[in-house]
């Protein structure tokens, strides 16, 4: 008898196995770049003309009715005597006007010794004269007060800006530039582009609901060791 033959039993075939997805790596979030801040424009600073006067100061008086603001001498007005006779011949921007400050005088730049010099010099004086160029404010004030405290001497040209409260200046400084603002120690020279009394420019301001502020700013006192040429 033959023995049945036994079949060949075919071992299971192993299924493949399934590859496990790569995992991705996390990505960080990349920071965030921040922009650099831009550095605030400064403000250009009011423009001063300056120059030199040499005069041969004579027998009589220099001529200048001078009042002291900010360490500086400042020009009220000129009147008979050396400086009108210089200034009578000058240029337009070598004349001496009023509030011209004068920072130096034969190398004094103390206000008690430039003051020396004036009274005392008997020979050649150099004034070194620094003028603030003007700059005008539009001034709405309707029902409110123009909110400064004021300061002058009388029979001077100009006005101090010695304080700013609430009111219609304090409305003006806020709605405009920084540039275009006036600050403590300005000078009020002029009201409806009018040079008056301190006085009379006073009255115009309490009586007008609009008006033009024309206002110079005081050198700076680094122009008083500076040779002006």
């Amino acid at each position: 008898k033959e023995e049945p033959k036994e079949e060949p039993k075919e071992e299971p075939k192993e299924e493949p196995k399934k590859e496990e997805p790569k995992k991705e790596p996390k990505k960080e979030p990349e920071p965030i770049k921040q922009e650099p801040k831009a550095e605030p424009k400064l403000d250009k600073p009011l423009s001063v003309h300056t120059f030199s006067v040499s005069v041969e100061k004579s027998a009589g008086p220099l001529g200048m009715v001078l009042d002291v603001k900010n360490g500086a001498l400042v020009v009220i007005r000129v009147s008979d005597g050396t400086i009108k006779a210089y200034t009578d011949m000058a240029a337009a921007d070598k004349k001496i006007e009023p509030n011209d400050y004068i920072v130096d005088i034969n190398g004094q730049i103390t206000k008690d010794n430039m003051l020396r010099e004036v009274k005392e010099a008997t020979r050649t004086v150099t004034l070194k004269v620094a003028r603030p160029l003007p700059f005008t404010i539009k001034i709405n004030r309707g029902d409110k007060p123009f909110g400064a405290g004021l300061g002058y001497q009388q029979g001077s040209c100009s006005i101090d800006l010695k304080e700013i409260r609430d009111g219609a200046l304090k409305d003006y400084n806020d709605s405009v530039p920084h540039s275009k603002r006036a600050f403590l120690n300005d000078c009020i020279v002029a009201i409806n582009g009018k040079s008056d009394t301190p006085d009379k420019m006073i009255e115009i301001m309490q009586s007008s609901t609009q008006f033009e502020v024309t206002l110079v700013r005081p050198p700076p006192r680094t122009l008083f060791q500076v040779a002006i040429v």
